[in-house]
């Protein structure tokens, strides 16, 4: 099984799809190998603050990640098992309604040239991981990874294009003005 989930998800690598949408496929794919109840991918905007990248259910397009010790831990490349949310500064820190779907979590690194981020999978239950699927989710990593690296050299070509386009705009604005 963890075998053919990883094969499927390097098929979903190699598909066409928007990034975004081959984050949230792999992510169900994760669900196969590990059994939770919503995952999710954050990447690091700045030193604390942290943006949703990818999420199984729309609910946690809302969760506001402060970086804590235990992030801190996980992008170390230790995956963390939060049994209990509730005793984790960074689980505390969310709104009501991400906190009740998310009693315990499984934190892993995602490694990339330019950020640092993570995957997260929940369960409403408590002390719902263990370490069996921590290493299962190690394993899987890299393909997020590849995935997330995806998306950030599509966003840098996309600035890139953008920037080229302003600058050959205020170049005709230039000539048409008659300064040469």
């Amino acid at each position: 099984m963890e075998r053919d989930s990883l094969l499927d998800g390097l098929r979903i690598l190699t598909g066409s799809d928007s990034t975004r949408e081959v984050l949230v496929r792999l992510l169900k794919v994760l669900n196969n190998l590990i059994a939770f109840d919503h995952a999710f991918i954050l990447r690091e905007d700045q030193q604390t603050a942290w943006s949703l990248v990818a999420a199984t259910d729309p609910l946690f397009e809302d969760i506001q990640w402060i970086a804590g010790p235990a992030t801190e831990g996980v992008l170390a490349g230790r995956s963390a098992i939060i049994f209990d949310t509730g005793r984790t500064a960074e689980w505390c820190d969310q709104p009501d309604k991400i906190r009740s779907q998310a009693a315990s979590a499984l934190h892993a690194c995602i490694e990339t040239r330019d950020a640092r981020a993570m995957i997260v999978c929940v369960s409403r239950k408590q002390a719902d991981f263990n370490e069996r699927q921590a290493h299962l989710i190690q394993r899987f990593t890299p393909l997020a990874s590849q995935a997330l690296q995806r998306l950030e050299n599509r966003e840098k070509l996309h600035g890139a294009i953008e920037r080229a386009q302003s600058m050959g705009g205020q170049l005709h604005l230039a000539s048409e003005s008659g300064c040469r």
